[in-house]
């Protein structure tokens, strides 16, 4: 349930970046804190509250956290309207505008690549340190806290490299 609605969270986040790069850096913040407050109220009702006996238990809390995003992205969208005088319209995709898809391609590309690596580096270490027979959480931890320290020093000499192809990109 909660992943068929995932392009919700993608939307908020749109609207919050809109709302930051006009100034109005508190909104999505303010959004974001009552629907998380929602979110919670939800959880409960469906875990503990009037709807607890449809015993849905995980179910109920995706049902939940699916509404209170929606409910964000009225709210962003009711915002954007009133406080920033946008538009939102489907002419803005006729004729498509190609040139700015590759253009945003280009950009996030190497931007997904850098986090499907750290994903796929935490993956690979996270197996190494299941396999070392390393039973102690603490102790697992320390481990994978070490080797995450490694990683995210050539991790911040990447972020420069990509930054870099960003800026040749755009001149």
């Amino acid at each position: 349930i909660l992943g068929g609605f995932i392009f919700l969270q993608a939307l908020f986040n749109v609207f919050a970046q809109i709302f930051r790069s006009n100034g109005l850096t508190k909104v999505g913040m303010y959004i974001s804190l009552a629907v998380n407050i929602l979110n919670i109220i939800g959880n409960y009702i469906f875990l503990y509250g009037p709807l607890s006996f449809l015993d849905l238990g995980v179910t109920g809390v995706a049902i939940s956290s699916v509404f209170s995003r929606f409910i964000a992205v009225i709210i962003a969208i009711y915002f954007f309207i009133k406080h920033i005088d946008g538009t939102i319209s489907l002419k803005y995709l006729k004729p498509f505008p190609i040139n700015t898809l590759k253009k945003l391609l280009k950009i996030g590309i190497p931007t997904a690549g850098e986090s499907i690596s750290y994903s796929i580096s935490q993956l690979f270490i996270m197996s190494f340190v299941m396999n070392s027979g390393i039973s102690d959480a603490s102790e697992t931890n320390r481990v994978i806290d070490d080797a995450n320290i490694i990683s995210e020093s050539e991790e911040a000499e990447l972020n420069d490299k990509i930054k870099d192809i960003q800026s040749d990109n755009f001149d």
